[in-house]
């Protein structure tokens, strides 16, 4: 059963300002108290302020509840004092629903919102501050375009940055690029809430690439537009959802053939040969779940090297690409080398990378 427990039983409208909010933001959270505080904070540290957050706690039973109903009650206060400008009005609308998955609890938030747009953020993930500002003055000037993103760069859990950042071209957010592979970081997607009426909600069948398969589907009907700066601090836990590979690879399979159903007269009138594209898409989510494989807290190599021999199979050609040796070369390191060794040789790789790209 869904509950609306923000406190004293204030009416949600309460929550918005004297003009609606443009922005909704969307949070889901499964027992992520540890970190829900410093995501929190990034929120309202945003220099443009007009927006709403929405916090879908997916039963969690680590205290969110009460955390959310004593940071609404400090809110109120700094409301009457006027102690704190920048954060008067921005109270959480907190909703509670049974153990639904991540899918549920955005679709959740999506349908309580009433900004004009919608931002999603993970409850262990950073913003910078001018995110939403960069976002808003892009969509309100490129009334075509459905979503946009931008860059992530990963931290440890400690939220120490490791030097690396996850960037993507214009040409990335293509639909047949998104097709092949993912490019959105959900953690700086934000998409006009009426494209959602259009491509359809978040699916939970697709739980763990389940914005994947929402931006596809976005791709259809929208041009989707990248912003060439980090918007987004990743925080890499090892419990984290996203390392379950074993469940992760028969979804990918799922999506995949599902939105190339979808897709198939549109690649045709596009002159693309769905067959090759859809080899290329399965070839890197085969790399994708290797990676997975040698990154959680117990890692499989042997696994890694059966996604790798999988990916390969879809598409020889990848072993003309530097991704492929990168990853054999990570595979290897991995079998050979003691865990803390590793993490220091990856962050000194990462470090480089992140070096060559500043001065290019």
């Amino acid at each position: 059963m869904i509950s609306d427990l923000t406190p004293s039983n204030v009416n949600p409208e309460s929550f918005q300002s004297v003009q609606t909010p443009q922005v909704s933001i969307v949070i889901p959270t499964y027992n992520g108290l540890k970190f829900l505080p410093q995501t929190i904070a990034s929120v309202m540290a945003q220099t443009f302020q007009n927006f709403e957050l929405l916090l879908i706690d997916d039963g969690s039973s680590d205290g969110t509840a009460a955390w959310v109903a004593q940071f609404n009650h400090v809110q109120s206060l700094n409301t009457t004092n006027h102690q704190s400008d920048r954060q008067i009005g921005h109270q959480i609308r907190f909703f509670q629903q049974q153990r639904g998955g991540v899918s549920a609890a955005r679709n959740l938030g999506i349908q309580n919102a009433v900004g004009e747009f919608v931002a999603f953020l993970d409850a262990d993930d950073l913003w910078v501050p001018t995110k939403l500002a960069h976002q808003v003055d892009y969509l309100t000037q490129h009334s075509q375009v459905g979503l946009v993103h931008g860059w992530i760069a990963l931290m440890d859990e400690a939220g120490m940055l490791t030097g690396r950042v996850l960037s993507s071209r214009p040409e990335d957010s293509s639909l047949p690029c998104l097709l092949t592979k993912n490019s959105v970081a959900c953690q700086t997607a934000m998409v006009r809430r009426s494209c959602f009426e259009q491509a359809g909600v978040f699916d939970s069948k697709a739980d763990t690439v389940e914005d994947w398969d929402v931006w596809m589907r976005v791709a259809r009907f929208y041009p989707i537009a990248v912003l060439p700066e980090v918007l987004a601090h990743y925080r890499q836990v090892e419990t984290s959802l996203s390392r379950s590979h074993e469940r992760m690879a028969p979804i990918y399979e799922y999506v995949i053939e599902r939105n190339y159903a979808f897709c198939r007269d549109e690649l045709t009138r596009l002159g693309l040969d769905d067959r090759k594209l859809k080899a290329k898409s399965y070839a890197s989510a085969y790399q994708c779940l290797a990676w997975k494989a040698i990154q959680c807290q117990l890692p499989d190599v042997t696994q890694a090297y059966k996604y790798q021999s999988r990916a390969l199979n879809h598409r020889p050609k990848i072993i003309l690409t530097l991704e492929y040796w990168r990853l054999l070369a990570a595979i290897g390191l991995k079998t050979l080398l003691p865990p803390k060794r590793y993490q220091l040789l990856q962050r000194y790789f990462y470090g480089i990378r992140s070096g060559s790209k500043s001065k290019s």
